[in-house]
């Protein structure tokens, strides 16, 4: 079954509506169905960032029209995608005008203030894994990358349910040794 086209990547269903469907093709092609996957329109056209090849998606436990979007920044809309806002300005890599993207993140619902974002490794521009967190909703971020292995791919985070303390991350790739 060929929905949108392309690789399939990431999807997320609404947690309250089961006829909106968000799925993704590579490099952050977003789209959203509001009829149970007959019909799909582009929403990501507004955002002017670079994706990785897996894009991560999370939607908004405390607002059902809200919807997270990991590029080279992160991205929220408050109306089911009809439009994005920044939340980050992270570094460009060197010798580029775009951030290295996001393999992952996660929110600490029900305090969505506090977002935990992980950037890959771009071995070709010189730019390290990056771990960043802000809580304060994305207004201030802090560098949090020190004590992880920074040539090792972050594949995923997890936030520990409504503690600030508990934060997983699982990394994958080779290193010397």
């Amino acid at each position: 079954l060929n929905v949108i086209g392309g690789d399939g990547m990431d999807c997320a269903l609404h947690i309250a509506d089961p006829s909106i469907i968000y799925g993704s093709s590579q490099y952050g092609n977003f789209y959203i169905s509001n009829d149970g996957g007959q019909d799909f329109d582009y929403i990501s056209s507004t955002i002017n960032d670079e994706g990785g090849w897996t894009t991560p998606i999370i939607l908004d436990e405390t607002n059902p029209s809200g919807v997270y979007l990991g590029y080279g920044d992160l991205w929220y809309s408050s109306n089911l995608g009809q439009s994005f806002t920044s939340l980050s300005n992270f570094p460009d890599m060197p010798g580029t005008n775009y951030a290295s993207p996001i393999s992952d993140f996660d929110l600490d619902f029900p305090n969505s203030n506090s977002i935990y974002v992980a950037s890959r490794p771009y071995f070709s521009r010189n730019t390290l894994t990056k771990f960043w967190v802000s809580t304060n909703g994305g207004s201030n971020w802090s560098d949090r990358t020190a004590g992880l292995p920074d040539s090792l791919f972050i594949t995923s985070v997890e936030a520990g349910q409504g503690s600030n303390d508990n934060i997983y991350v699982a990394l994958g790739g080779f290193d010397a040794g």
